[in-house]
């Protein structure tokens, strides 16, 4: 979300995607995947092949296979004697991105997203869910074992291992690398949320469920969550600069809060620094008893450096 994402270029009529490489295609469509050596050399042959890959997701019998996994998975939904983490899950911001998923435990899962534009999703797949078990107290962890070559780039591809969090009468499936974002978007006051759109996957009608105290997500997360906002003052600012390469340098300004361990901040804890129309947070890396620092992460536009005694809180 706040990496900067390289551009990779798809040939054969594919669209330019942005974001990073997640992970390598894990099986084929045969014979659709078929790709001729190319020779040109391996990268050429390997982006013919990803493209070819896509295109069939798209085909007549592409189509058969999604419709009889739906049937399936609706046929067992309909039987209600499944984990409550079965169902329909959505998440999206409201413009680009919106990815739907709908799982059952022994008739597996269908996945979709596509943009605001009416036409042609930016992906679909299918496959297996199972079921790996309680992780340290957390809730279900599963795996989605899909059909299809699932490479994870720009808006494509799908996330294959997701933990079942539930909290009061939601439920919600997170990436494990989403753990620390959600305590963060409740500190923010960004979840619960009351309409359909987020960034985390959420059972279809939930939004409209009540929640109970905390959810609950281990250790990590019993440190991350706040009971209240936390709000501080800058106390210390450093510059310096760094260098990304032969050709440029980059500034980092490393902010220092009057705020400590004592009083509830912890390492990943996020503050919007300033007015936070600003678009401009940090997120905390070291505490002391009294004080934590961490690295200014800018949106704004020709945001200045701001000044000692500048204001800074969890919620904005």
């Amino acid at each position: 979300m706040r990496a900067v994402v390289p551009t990779i270029v798809l040939a054969a009529g594919f669209a330019a995607c942005f974001g990073p490489t997640a992970s390598d295609p894990c099986g084929t469509l045969a014979p659709h995947a078929e790709a001729t050596r190319d020779p040109r050399g391996p990268s050429v042959e390997r982006t013919l092949t990803i493209a070819a890959d896509f295109e069939a997701r798209w085909s007549a019998d592409a189509e058969r296979e999604l419709e009889t996994r739906r049937r399936a998975i609706e046929s067992e939904l309909a039987r209600r004697s499944g984990p409550t983490w079965e169902g329909r899950y959505f998440r999206g911001d409201g413009t680009g991105e919106h990815v739907e998923l709908v799982l059952g435990q022994s008739a597996g899962f269908v996945a979709g997203s596509h943009g605001c534009i009416p036409g042609r999703g930016h992906d679909r797949n299918h496959g297996d869910v199972r079921v790996l078990g309680d992780v340290l107290g957390l809730g279900d962890a599963l795996e989605l074992a899909p059909a299809w070559p699932n490479e994870r780039v720009g808006l494509r591809g799908f996330p294959t291992k997701l933990l079942a969090v539930r909290w009061g009468e939601r439920n919600y499936l997170l990436e494990e690398s989403q753990l620390v974002a959600f305590c963060n978007a409740i500190n923010h006051g960004w979840e619960p949320r009351t309409e359909r759109h987020g960034c985390f996957f959420l059972h279809d009608g939930d939004e409209a469920r009540a929640i109970v105290g905390k959810p609950r997500l281990g250790e990590r997360g019993s440190k991350l969550l706040l009971d209240a906002p936390l709000a501080a003052r800058i106390c210390h600012v450093e510059r310096f600069e760094i260098c990304v390469d032969a050709d440029r340098q980059e500034v980092i300004t490393r902010i220092t809060l009057d705020r400590g361990w004592r009083d509830g901040v912890v390492a990943d804890l996020e503050f919007f620094v300033g007015d936070a129309r600003s678009g401009s947070w940090m997120t905390i890396e070291d505490t002391a008893e009294h004080t934590a620092r961490g690295i200014l992460d800018r949106r704004g536009e020709g945001f200045p450096t701001p000044p000692i005694g500048t204001r800074a809180t969890t919620r904005p």
